[in-house]
């Protein structure tokens, strides 16, 4: 009897051989860590001719490797741009202090609506929801097939009829010679393996599906407002928008197993995610993921394209929500810096009133015009006795038209003495960054050796590939040589004759000796 102990993916390390004294006999293993969290044994004897094997998984339930996370911001929900405080306490399976390390990341829940959702996999699954598996792979000289041995001038005897050893109902099994394919005969012939192995172990469970959340959005109550004061109130300005808040690769807890880290919130409107994976020693990971929200009571959203281009007329929008308990009369207006957008003036004045119920909603529009290319800074406000909000956003703002460039070629014939190449100018161009480039070439011909080293010393190896560089070399040479064109003269070249190369032709022929070889 052979006994394999830890065989893997069809991977054996060397049996044990066991004399059999009787109709069984006992083995122990030694079970260690590194056997978890399964493993494989198989057992193989022959009798009678035939082979025979076993294989058994064994369980090794992994050692207790969850770590409690547990995240505690300092509130749910926050001003833009104001300070945030986040608390993280980690404890093992026995709920002690965890010393280690935290990978924090706080950003912006927008970004997994637009991926989809996250892509980074439960982190315990990933360390610890795995099996090994095991494909047996067998192979004895019992199952080996051999053809006919037949002298090479004899007729071999073969099965008589259409279907030869066969019925008609085996059909799909019969070759297009009209004879049975030898059952699990490799491609070629040579042998078929009667008695192969194919079993595997299941693999382990699939990924534990993602929770997914949908929490509402928490909305600040407002502060108390004071009829009595009519002075004007101070806009902060939210300019300083961005993906993530917060992140840091290694984050240590200390002996009581917590960790504080302080940031500032960028000056978005949105929910934020906050994700924490902890991981220590011995491979004990955790997680844990919180939610928290910046938000206003009177928010401006600006609608604007993500760039502009010269010519354009495009609308500016500003959608302003209510969420006081009153209704509230809202100035907006709006700046333009720079000197890439002007407003129309018939298309709305630059401040406007609107009345704005509780709970509502509100879009005021202005039509600006593309004037000049450069960057665009908008500034949108919204006013109010109680609240109010303004945003600042940079656009790009792109030339109207594109680079074009003007190709032609041509040639003399002997009997003429010039040639004429007419192109036009446009008028609307920038002129410091138009150029006129003229290159010609009074032969093609010796440009073609330019690529023989390259050829020469490509490491081919078969005989057909040397071929293949030696070749071109020989058929270039009777080329050069039919045109009566000196080799001497092309070997000391001082300027580069391939016009469909750009840049400057000195420098261009510097590099006509390659590979510190002389094509020539």
């Amino acid at each position: 009897m052979l006994l394999f102990v830890h065989p893997t993916n069809g991977v054996y390390l060397a049996p044990e051989v066991i004399q059999m004294s009787g109709k069984s006999e006992v083995r122990e293993i030694l079970v260690s860590k590194k056997d978890m969290p399964n493993f494989f044994v198989e057992a193989l004897t022959i009798y009678n001719n035939k082979v025979y094997s076993e294989i058994r998984e064994i369980i090794v339930p992994p050692e207790e490797r969850v770590l409690n996370v547990e995240t505690l911001p300092s509130k749910e929900v926050y001003k833009p741009g104001e300070q945030v405080t986040v608390k993280i306490k980690v404890t093992d399976a026995e709920q002690n202090p965890f010393i280690g390390s935290l990978a924090l990341s706080v950003y912006d829940k927008a970004v997994e609506y637009i991926s989809g959702g996250s892509n980074v996999p439960e982190i315990k699954s990933f360390f610890w929801k795995w099996r090994r598996s095991h494909r047996p792979n067998t192979l004895s000289s019992l199952d080996l097939y051999f053809k006919n041995l037949i002298d090479p001038e004899m007729h071999a005897m073969q099965s008589i009829g259409v279907f030869g050893e066969s019925l008609a109902d085996d059909e799909p099994n019969i070759s297009s010679r009209g004879q049975e394919k030898p059952k699990g005969q490799a491609i070629g012939g040579g042998f078929a393996l009667e008695g192969r192995i194919a079993k595997s172990s299941q693999d382990g469970d699939s990924l534990a599906d993602v929770k997914k959340e949908n929490k509402q959005d928490s909305i600040a109550e407002p502060a108390a407002a004071n009829p009595t004061e009519q002075a004007e109130p101070t806009v902060q300005i939210r300019k300083e928008f961005a993906d993530t808040a917060f992140w840091s690769p290694s984050v240590k807890t200390n002996e009581q197993g917590q960790a504080e880290i302080s940031f500032k919130m960028p000056e978005n409107l949105s929910t934020w995610k906050i994700r924490s994976w902890a991981m220590g020693h011995g491979t004990k990971v955790g997680e844990d993921s919180k939610e928290v929200v910046t938000s206003k009571n009177l928010l401006l959203r600006m609608q604007a394209p993500r760039f502009f281009v010269e010519k354009d007329e495009v609308l500016l929008s500003a959608n302003i929500h209510n969420y006081l308990k009153n209704k509230a009369s809202v100035q907006a207006k709006i700046e333009l810096a720079g000197e890439s957008l002007e407003l129309i003036p018939s298309a709305g004045a630059l401040m406007q009133t609107i009345e704005i119920a509780a709970n509502d909603e509100a879009r005021i529009n202005w039509r600006v015009k593309v004037s000049k290319e450069g960057q665009a800074v908008i500034r949108i406000f919204a006013i109010s006795q109680e609240e109010s909000d303004a945003v600042e956003m940079k656009f790009p703002v792109y030339v109207h038209g594109a680079s074009k460039t003007e190709s032609f070629s041509g040639a003399l014939r002997p009997q003429e003495k010039s040639g004429v190449i007419e192109f036009i100018v446009p008028e609307e161009r920038r002129q410091e960054e138009t150029r006129l480039e003229l290159r010609y070439s009074p032969s093609l011909a010796a440009a073609m050796v330019d690529a023989l080293p390259y050829l020469a010393n490509y490491p081919y190896g078969c005989t057909e590939q040397t071929l293949n560089r030696f070749l071109p070399t020989v058929i270039t040479q009777k080329i050069l040589k039919d045109m009566k064109i000196d080799l001497a003269a092309i070997q000391e070249k001082h300027s580069n004759l391939n016009a469909q190369e750009i840049g400057d032709d000195r420098k261009r022929a510097k590099q006509w000796k390659r590979y510190d070889e002389n094509p020539v």
